[in-house]
């Protein structure tokens, strides 16, 4: 019996690392402000920035939030302007709900703008049209794409970030392994490395595999995979039929073939049987296509849960529950194989608080 281990964004944050796309954003516009900063003008493929009067000093350090970033460059004094409509969509959603799902959005603009070329009647002319939107909103993604990269590189991963309570983790799924005489793969859909820290140094690294599954920033051969992947959505076909190659371009489904990844999971996943283990992935949409594979897949046995525990009294079992749900198409096999929430674990305990018994000094 194998042990497939699934290492979500939240497997970073749970370390302490700012790598979420929110963390990525507010970094972008405090880079462009300080380059802006330094002449007086800035342009890249998605903002456009213009002194317009003498400008005030830009102190890093003294912005937290992408709100107080936007209000400098908001001023009177600047010119500021989105080249990218669909950046500005970002954005906008990220300040309104604190967190955005590029992946995710990026689909629905693409959807957004193609059912109303799909309208009977529609002219040539707003076709071609929505080709034009269509070649920007690839552009947009592609800059953020390596934008991203830059950001994640500069953050160090090193081994005193290593958690306790995650490494317990790890040492039960090597002990399970043991009794089974199978391998754990790890499955990563993080751009980083930190996943590594735990096994890298095991006494038993030699059951481990890995996966990069949307690649690395520190390996050029594996580039990074950063687009959307349900083709389950009932509109998906509807854009494979589309006789424009530049709408599938940012497909996972696509991407997919750039390396040997896809293949060497579905080899690994026929091998034998095997438990899926899922650590920090949100199980969203966006990853719906390969998701599928794994949850249905002949093979798998069990599907558990190490959940975020928010505070003392909540957590996410319950949502990512009914995330792994969507990935299903048929319910009696997932409720066969979800792990329920009394034997599932968080992936970071909460310490609750051991309070000194009051004293009665009388």
């Amino acid at each position: 019996m194998n042990q497939v281990v699934l290492i979500g964004n939240g497997f970073d944050l749970a370390h302490g690392l700012k790598t979420s796309y929110s963390d990525f954003i507010l970094w972008y516009f405090k880079e462009v402000a300080t380059l802006f900063n330094q002449s007086g003008f800035y342009e890249d493929p998605l903002v456009s920035i213009h002194q317009i009067y003498q400008r005030r000093h830009f102190n890093e350090a003294s912005f937290y939030k992408l709100s107080e970033v936007l209000k400098y460059l908001s001023n009177e004094e600047i010119d500021f302007r989105y080249i990218s409509e669909f950046f500005r969509t970002i954005v906008s959603r990220n300040i309104k709900y604190n967190w955005v799902d590029i992946e995710y959005l990026y689909y629905q603009e693409l959807l957004r703008h193609f059912k109303i070329i799909e309208k009977p009647g529609i002219s040539e002319t707003r076709i071609d049209d929505f080709k034009t939107t269509l070649k920007q909103i690839n552009n947009c993604l592609d800059n953020l794409s390596k934008s991203l990269v830059n950001y994640l590189s500069t953050i160090s991963v090193g081994s005193n970030i290593k958690l306790d309570t995650i490494q317990e983790h790890f040492t039960n799924i090597e002990k399970e392994q043991l009794k089974t005489k199978g391998s754990i793969l790890l499955l990563n859909f993080n751009y980083t490395s930190v996943a590594d820290l735990y096994f890298m140094h095991s006494s038993h690294k030699n059951v481990y595999k890995k996966i990069d599954i949307h690649g690395s920033i520190s390996d050029k051969s594996n580039p990074i995979i950063f687009g959307y992947g349900d083709d389950m959505e009932p509109n998906f076909q509807k854009l494979v039929n589309f006789n424009d190659n530049e709408i599938m371009l940012h497909m996972k489904s696509i991407n997919y073939f750039k390396t040997l990844n896809y293949n060497s999971l579905m080899s690994y996943l026929e091998s034998d049987g095997f438990v899926v283990n899922i650590m920090g992935h949100s199980c969203g949409l966006s990853d719906r296509l390969l998701l599928n594979r794994i949850f249905e897949h002949t093979n798998c046995r069990k599907i558990k849960i190490f959940y975020h525990q928010i505070d003392i009294e909540r957590n996410d079992y319950t949502n990512k529950t009914i995330e792994i749900f969507r990935h299903f198409k048929n319910i009696v096999i997932a409720q066969e194989r979800i792990v329920s929430f009394p034997n599932s674990k968080p992936l970071v305990p909460i310490r609750i608080p051991v309070l000194e018994p009051l004293v009665d000094v009388n």
